[in-house]
């Protein structure tokens, strides 16, 4: 999975029941309430990765953000999405959740993350 911008290879399935990785395929996790069926092969681990705002070519991001020092284009879908999947985790007894976010989604992954596990915590206060 992926925050903000979410990555997933597709996979075709064999008579084997071995999988073979495609061409990655970009899909928004917020868009996708963060379960796609199938996803969630391991009930004690949920891991993310936030890579580049949808639509956005990589060349572009590198252009936009470096040097990466501070964030310049918050991404509030991908925000949410982390937060969501922060907020999931910790409600969950026994369960590992791991969030990797690129330099080239907002300008600072360090920041990006910073703002996702605050926006977390505020909303497990909330709905408690």
């Amino acid at each position: 999975m992926t925050l903000g911008s979410w990555q997933d290879a597709s996979c075709e399935k064999f008579a084997s029941g071995s999988t073979k990785r495609l061409k990655p395929k970009i899909e928004v996790i917020s868009h996708i309430h963060v379960a796609i069926p199938g996803s969630q092969t391991n009930p004690a681990l949920t891991a993310a990765r936030f890579l580049l705002k949808p639509g956005r070519k990589y060349e572009e991001a590198v252009k936009t953000f470096e040097p990466y020092d501070r964030v310049k284009e918050p991404n509030d879908d991908a925000r949410a999405a982390g937060a969501k999947l922060i907020a999931a985790g910790r409600a969950a007894k026994k369960k590992q959740t791991f969030i990797y976010v690129n330099n080239r989604l907002e300008g600072n992954a360090p920041e990006t993350i910073a703002a996702m596990v605050a926006y977390s915590l505020v909303s497990t206060e909330r709905h408690g």
